[in-house]
């Protein structure tokens, strides 16, 4: 799962997503989704910055990896420990719960003793709503008025259309107004919680602008989900009611269908045009449509009541599935003509209540500009979209508008755009992913035919030459010899060019062997020199190996893959080298590495090449200078197989002074037994399992334990001369482990959270060190892990010797 900060609300359960891209398709904001790859696979998370919180994403999810946090978990536990809480209700709850006086029962029990109807907020609201249209409907400024009732939407207006937020109705939504009329005129000063049916009602309760008087969005979904998870069966309980009040439950009890508002407004409001939009994808499109006539100055209805689901609160984001829209619009047929024969629109009661008992400006509230708060999109330049298009593998006008909706964008221009702003990934594309399946497919002929077709002949080739070369030639003449020189010294070219383009192709398919073992740093190298030694006289240079070294240093690597890279290397060095020059081989210690540095005097790397020297198909030196050969390939592959190795590859040049690469690997540490040091690694992350084995593997043999009770298991049957330990484990906490440990085993606390720190303190055997693992990279934590072992090892070699 994503880890979630205070600020997301809807969020992404990583190991469930597919990367099927329906939460982008039916997003109003598409870049409010960021897409990467983990292991191959496509993933979608939320970028809580720029989203709205409507909650769509989660509704068209078949894979539960979208949800969404809310409050109900901490309302139940501040109920348990005697905290007085008043309860408010969305008047949906008439068709999401029908037997919620069972639940306002159960609920009873816990100690709430009040529960109000939004139905009271609503007639607040819309009285409200009427009171400040009516006060600023001839103004010169605003001619038209958007309903504020949708959290969604308010969302979207002061994120990403700051300039409509004048035409935002100033009023507090129905539950806010029926939590000011509860602390205000009820004189009830408990903590308030939502019975609610939207996901983003979160965000609005939490913002000051609202007064804050809302403590719990206790949602449908949640709500139900908690009963059932605590097996918790509510026909047991009595029936409870809402309280009574001096409101009706009047047309409030409709408005929480779409267009409900509009139809009241449209009797009372009978000569003003009203206009009323539902749904994501066709209310987002319209607010932009609108803010484009704001500018024209063209006619605007006088109300738009906009809201972002499409059947309104009954069918809100954070609701229970499964509902029937009809069996909800009979309910709500049935309510409204009750009302309409009880109700005069021209005398509407409940307002000559508010009129008489209720101060309107109680029930305002402020609007902020938040555009602030989102990292815009960057408009590419046609250059820069023309280059995302031809990664795309997309050349022309045709493929560029295949709009096909699989990215979930609908547009190909769009997904350009995302992939430009680092919130998508080409893979994401399938006109692309065929593309390179194409071109795989051709990939995986040539390196057929390279090496059954091209090899094969040109290794006979070479024997036959070899043989040849190798024989006293006297009757051949002077030119017929020079000509076969000159076909075997190409024909050693192509085989290594062939061997390097297979080796290249192993490495990127991930299937280049490799057999590790320990083996002496000073013997690979003797060794690897004199293998080069006749390729240094060629050229007319000395090879000299400095050793500041102890003999005995160990590396742990695959002696043939070594032996490849050095000789890559200083082959390269006494390539570019000046005639009658040298080339050192120095063999130190750096940075708690062992380092092998191969340094020339010759013509140096040029500036312009320098960033990409490990790249593909790039000389060492000046390209256009061919005399010295290679396909540009050597280096690439060394920096890989030196990455297998757990090392580092690196190199300074001056033009016409020279260069030097630097190899940097680790140490194979030994203790007194010529055994490596062993470590338990108790961690229950595979991904974390996995790096770290990776970097310790070179010094040291690693055992690892996923729960506590595999740890428990290790540390009583196995010795080991360095534990590290996560403190969340799935069965037990880490921390729990340390009285079990040996006072003499250095111990290594590597957690997720900072603050686990403190829970160290009271313990009576302490770690050693406490490293936190957002904070900590793989070198500083191999540093640190082989300081401590180079400790042991010392320290176990003095006992030996005593």
């Amino acid at each position: 799962m994503s880890s979630n900060n205070s600020k997301e609300i809807i969020f992404t359960r990583e190991e469930n997503c597919l990367g099927c891209n329906k939460c982008i398709a039916r997003c109003p904001i598409p870049e409010a989704h960021i897409a990467y790859e983990i292991n191959g696979l496509t993933k979608v998370k939320v970028d809580p910055t720029k989203c709205i919180n409507c909650g769509h994403c989660i509704e068209v999810c078949d894979h539960n990896a979208r949800d969404y946090i809310d409050d109900t978990e901490r309302f139940f536990e501040d109920l348990k420990n005697g905290k007085k809480i008043t309860i408010v209700a969305s008047s949906s709850i008439f068709v999401n719960i029908p037997y919620y006086k069972k639940l306002f029962g159960y609920l009873k029990s816990l100690g709430v003793s009040h529960f109000f109807n939004t139905t009271i907020g609503t007639e607040i609201s819309i009285w409200s709503f009427l009171k400040y249209f009516n006060e600023n409907k001839d103004s010169e400024k605003i001619k038209s008025f958007i309903n504020q009732s949708c959290p969604a939407i308010v969302h979207y207006v002061e994120r990403y259309k700051p300039e409509l937020i004048d035409y935002l109705i100033p009023v507090q939504s129905p539950e806010i107004c029926t939590s000011i009329y509860v602390n205000k005129y009820q004189d009830i000063n408990t903590d308030i919680a939502y019975i609610s049916p939207c996901v983003g009602k979160k965000e609005e309760i939490n913002d000051k602008n609202t007064g804050q008087h809302i403590k719990y969005n206790v949602t449908f979904k949640k709500l139900l989900k908690y009963l059932e998870e605590n097996n918790l069966y509510l026909s047991k309980y009595e029936e409870v009611d809402f309280d009574k009040s001096e409101m009706s439950d009047g047309f409030g009890l409709i408005t929480s269908s779409s267009g409900g508002l509009t139809d009241f407004l449209s009797n009372v409001l009978n000569d003003k045009w009203i206009r009323n939009l539902n749904g994501p994808r066709l209310s987002f499109m319209y607010l932009k449509q609108y803010m484009e006539r704001v500018e024209q100055n063209k006619a605007l209805p006088d109300i738009l009541d906009i809201t972002s689901c499409i059947h309104g609160c009954n069918k809100g984001t954070a609701c229970v599935r499964g509902t029937d829209v009809d069996d909800i619009g009979k309910k709500l047929y049935e309510f409204k003509k009750n009302f309409e024969n009880n109700n005069s629109f021209d005398n509407y009661e409940p307002f000559y209540w508010c009129d008489n008992n209720l101060n309107y400006q109680d029930y305002l509230r402020k609007y902020n500009d938040k555009s602030y708060l989102i990292k815009q999109y960057k408009e590419p330049y046609e250059l820069e979209y023309d280059k995302v298009f031809k990664d795309l593998h997309k050349p022309d006008c045709t493929s560029r508008t295949i709009n096909c909706i699989s990215c979930g964008y609908g547009s190909c221009k769009e997904f350009a755009r995302a992939i430009f702003n680092n919130s998508n990934i080409h893979s994401n594309c399938i006109f692309y992913n065929r593309k390179v399946l194409e071109v795989e497919h051709l990939k995986e002929e040539l390196i057929s035919i390279v090496n059954h077709e091209l090899r094969t002949p040109l290794t006979s080739i070479l024997g036959s030459l070899s043989l040849v070369t190798n024989q006293t030639l006297e009757d051949v003449p002077i030119k017929t010899k020079d000509l076969i020189d000159i076909a075997y010294n190409n024909c050693v070219r192509l085989v290594s060019i062939v061997n390097d383009i297979l080796d290249m192709e192993k490495i990127a398919a991930g299937k280049m062997e490799f057999s590790f073992e320990t083996v002496s740093l000073k013997e690979l190298i003797d060794y690897t020199v004199k293998s080069n030694i006749p390729f240094a006289q060629k050229f007319n240079v000395k090879l000299t190996v400095v050793d500041d070294l102890p003999y005995n240093t160990k590396i742990y690597v695959d002696k043939n893959r070594f032996c490849q890279v050095m000789t890559n290397i200083i082959s390269n060095a006494i390539k570019f080298s000046h005639p009658n020059s040298e080339v050192l081989i120095k063999l130190s210690k750096h940075n708690n590495f062992l380092r092998i540095a191969v340094q020339d005097f010759g013509v140096g790397i040029p500036e312009k090449y320098k960033s990409r020297i490990f790249d593909k198909f790039t000389q060492a030196a000046h390209v256009s200078n061919r005399s010295r050969g290679g396909t540009g390939l050597g280096l690439n592959i060394t920096k890989s197989i030196v990455e297998r190795f757990s090392g580092k590859i690196s190199f300074e040049s001056e033009l016409n002074k020279g260069t030097t690469f630097f190899v940097d690997l680790r140490e194979k540490l030994e203790s007194k037994d010529n055994k490596s040091p062993h470590i338990l690694h108790i961690e229950d992350s595979e991904i974390i399992l996995s790096i770290v084995e990776k970097v310790l593997m070179p010094v040291a043999q690693v055992s690892q334990a996923r729960t506590y009770k595999d740890a428990i298991n290790l540390i009583e049957n196995e010795k080991f001369d360095l534990i590290i330990i996560d403190i969340t484990l799935p069965d037990g906490s880490g921390l729990q482990l340390l009285p079990l440990i040996d006072s003499s085993i250095p111990t290594v606390i590597f957690s997720g959270e900072e603050e686990d720190f403190e829970a160290t303190k009271s313990l009576n055997k302490k770690p050693d060190v406490y490293m936190t693992k957002t904070t900590v990279n793989s070198d500083k934590l191999i540093n640190l892990i082989q300081a401590m072992l180079s400790e042991i090892i010392d320290k176990n070699k003095i006992k030996a010797s005593n």
